[in-house]
C-alpha cells in the first residue's frame, strides 16, 4: 500500500484501508469506470442459474457479485 499510495501521491495519515479504498475508487471512477461497469453487468448475467452452468462446463470459477466496501 505505501508503494502505491506514494505513486498516487496520497498520504497513508489516518485509516489506511479506507484511504486506500478511496483512492483506488478515485482513480477506477476517472479512468475505467465503463470496464468495470461492463465487468459487473457480465458477472450478474453469469449468476443467473442457466448462465451459470453454462460457465461451470468451461470452468471451475465462479461469477461474484460486486461488494461494496463503505
Amino acid at each position: 500500500n505505501p508503494a502505491v499510495a506514494k505513486i498516487l501521491k496520497v498520504s497513508l495519515i489516518g485509516c489506511y484501508s479506507h484511504k486506500f479504498n478511496l483512492t483506488v475508487k478515485k482513480f477506477i471512477k476517472d479512468k475505467y469506470q465503463d470496464i468495470v461497469d461492463k465487468v459487473t453487468a457480465l458477472c450478474i448475467e453469469l449468476r443467473k442459474s442457466n448462465n451459470a452452468g453454462k460457465l461451470a462446463q468451461h470452468t471451475s470459477l465462479h461469477a461474484l457479485r460486486y461488494n461494496e466496501t463503505r
